[in-house]
């Protein structure tokens, strides 16, 4: 969509018979050179679609020549056109001219909104809002806006507006194979010169052959935004500073050298700009950085061996297991470390897109990684923060289970964010489909470019706009039960049972049965806790809760009579929907995994324990219901009176809970006055007095 301006520009350019110079446009319309530019752009990119092309010269500026017939269709297709744009596509265009003309005239961009002046007073609040979580701000005087703030944080706003347009796949696709249709295209003329683009992109496949390393998809296109960026902002005479020490301390880094070498002369020769040391200085953080694809020959690289080794110890010290494929995760993870080093160091530190599900699964486990991780980090007075932390425990992670051996079904993996996600991948897949070997690990360069395929199946964790001869599934790299589902068609069901609380609650049970043929427990609570912690992988945290924190006497349902397995499912998903647990679609997915022949709910005699993690899962919370009448339950063909579902949302904080269920399952009396009680708050009372016997 034309702004009014750029409709303006148009309907003039139609008018004239001769060449417009850019100068004059400057001056007709108020703007700067590179608003005139800008706007040429998009109005050359809007006229193609009217195969009508917009005429330069160098020395003369720019000319529109129409036949009658193209001057009668953009009458038709300028008059009385709509202008309206949502108030996050103003802000965003305010933003966008602030941080490429550092001022702007709040009448111009007024009127190329074509909103009221309260509008745009509300719009100027959310703008400055943003600006302000980003360290920056702007000031009105005499009709202008201007901005406010120092150059690197107007860099970094700048970088996370261009996030905000463009997604991974449009930066990798473009960067990386320095193509695109189009539709793809297009956007990125509102924003870059496309033959920019398509330099900065040229000028780091030469620094990757020059400098002998591979950087990962995510770090190469980082490396491209920054360098675009900064070219932009050069052109512009806005140079960056930096504090002496810090320059002289990276001026000693042979990257540095390399660096200048390789990068300082075609910057000028291409784009005629000044380039000072200081931006030097900040591309070789970023290179420093960037995350690689495998180690290098750097001597410096034994340090970071030596930081994750230390980090892999104390893991396994407060683990309190020895880690598998120990060599494999030191070899990633000391790749890792390096870029993660500087990144932490120049506060480069980037967004984890698998943050949030991470935590989700291995809640505590990331908060001990965390712990053990900044332990060895301190000394250098360097802190990694928790996006950080979720890459490292990636590779952790991938050591806590024991491999299968593979058997017969090939696999490649795509990944793009370093060896962590696709070595965890590997992993989970091995453990779950014993029947699989992992050929080959691809980036995003590599899978796009490939032309023939060994493997059966591709498993990508990003995006690829590709069709191949052998199909391609995006899955998680924690591989989660809705991947395991898309994943089956190809590869059959799963080794491993996916309902991992049901099997462990049945093994406790076995467990426990034999620890009292053979000894006196002196606290069979805690026994339970410790060792439902161990088999979970986790460490106990103070964000365990007891039973009757998660399950109040709202939800207890006793002496229910109910017509199916699934209405009772659904009914104990109805409680926790009541507390705000759960949301319908839980009840739902857990009567499809009933429906499996490979269910573990059923994990006593009488009792069900359906359970799932799900994004329908809102916060943690139990539910009990007691049939009148015993039913068959699921595909599994026993009988069952009591059901107890359990939603989840991370594997910790209900590990106490599951301990103190699990003793009273094992005790008759309770049992017994369950299996006949009538009202719930006598049960939920000897919850509590069981809790408070263990203390």
């Amino acid at each position: 969509m034309l702004t009014k301006r750029q409709l303006d520009v148009l309907q003039y350019l139609m008018e004239q018979n001769d060449y417009v110079k850019v100068e004059d446009l400057k001056s007709k319309y108020n703007v700067s050179n590179r608003t005139v530019r800008h706007d040429l752009l998009l109005l050359e990119d809007w006229l193609l679609k009217y195969q009508i092309r917009l005429e330069r010269n160098r020395k003369k500026g720019v000319k529109l020549p129409l036949t009658e017939k193209q001057m009668k269709l953009l009458l038709q297709e300028t008059q009385n056109k709509p202008l309206f744009f949502h108030n996050k596509e103003r802000n965003k265009m305010i933003i966008k001219a602030l941080i490429e003309e550092s001022f702007v005239s709040s009448d111009v961009i007024q009127e190329e909104l074509q909103v009221s002046k309260s509008t745009f007073l509300q719009d100027l609040k959310q703008v400055k809002k943003w600006l302000n979580e980003k360290g920056l701000n702007f000031v009105r005087n005499k009709g202008d806006i201007q901005l406010i703030g120092n150059e690197r944080m107007v860099r970094a706003a700048y970088i996370d507006l261009l996030r905000e347009q463009f997604n991974d796949q449009h930066i990798f696709q473009l960067f990386i194979r320095g193509e695109g249709s189009e539709v793809l295209v297009s956007p990125w003329k509102e924003w870059f010169p496309l033959e920019d683009i398509y330099e900065i992109s040229q000028l780091l496949h030469h620094l990757e052959e020059k400098l002998s390393l591979q950087f990962s998809d995510s770090s190469f296109s980082a490396l491209s935004l920054h360098l675009l960026m900064a070219v932009q902002r050069l052109k512009e005479g806005h140079l960056i500073q930096m504090d002496q020490e810090l320059l002289n301390e990276l001026k000693n880094k042979t990257e540095f050298s390399k660096v200048k070498a390789l990068i300082l002369e075609p910057l000028q020769l291409l784009f005629h700009v000044k380039t000072p040391e200081e931006e030097i200085a900040y591309i070789t953080q970023h290179v420093l950085g960037a995350q690689r694809e495998k180690e290098s020959d750097d001597e410096e690289d034994d340090f970071y061996r030596d930081l994750a080794l230390e980090i892999m110890k104390n893991v396994e010290q407060r683990y309190n297991q020895k880690l598998m494929n120990q060599d494999k995760i030191m070899d990633g993870l000391s790749i890792h470390l390096k870029p993660a080093f500087y990144r932490a160091k120049y506060n480069l530190q980037t967004k984890n897109p698998l943050k949030d599900q991470i935590e989700k699964i291995h809640g505590a486990l990331i908060q001990m990684i965390d712990e053990e991780t900044n332990r060895v980090l301190e000394p250098f007075h360097i802190r990694f923060d928790r996006d950080e932390i979720c890459y490292i425990a990636l590779h952790i992670i991938s050591g806590m289970t024991q491999p299968v051996l593979p058997l017969k079904y090939k696999i490649g993996i795509v990944r793009s964010s370093g060896l962590g996600t696709s070595t965890l991948l590997e992993q989970r897949m091995a453990t779950l489909y014993p029947q699989i070997i992992s050929i080959k690990k691809y980036s995003y360069k590599e899978i796009m470019n490939a032309t023939s395929f060994m493997e059966d199946l591709i498993l990508t964790t990003i995006d690829l706009p590709i069709q191949n001869q052998i199909p391609v599934i995006k899955v998680s790299p924690l591989l989660t039960k809705e991947d395991i589902l898309k994943l089956t068609p190809y590869i059959g069901e799963p080794h491993q049972a996916m309902h991992e609380e049901g099997m462990l609650m049945q093994v406790m049970n076995n467990i426990m049965s034999i620890i009292e043929n053979h000894a006196i427990i002196n606290d069979e609570k805690g026994l339970t806790r410790d060792l439902l912690h161990f088999f979970q992988g986790n460490q106990s945290t103070n964000q365990d809760k007891e039973l009757s924190q998660l399950l109040s006497s709202k939800n207890i349902a006793l002496q229910k009579e109910l017509r199916s397995w699934q209405e009772c499912i659904q009914y104990g998903n109805q409680l926790l929907i009541q507390s705000n647990c759960t949301s319908i679609d839980y009840g739902h997915y857990l009567v499809k995994l009933a429906e499996q022949p490979q269910n573990h709910f059923v994990i006593a005699e009488g009792v069900a324990f359906p359970h799932a993690t799900s994004d329908a899962v809102i916060q943690t919370g139990l539910s009990l219901v007691t049939l009148k009448k015993p039913l068959v339950f699921g595909a599994s063909k026993k009988k069952v009176w009591l059901i107890a579902t359990l939603a989840a949302t991370d594997r910790t904080q209900h590990i106490k809970a599951l301990s103190t269920l699990l003793e009273l399952l094992s005790d008759p009396l309770f049992m017994s006055k369950l299996k006949y009680e009538t009202n719930p708050q006598n049960i939920w009372k000897e919850i509590v007095k069981k809790e408070g016997e263990k203390g």
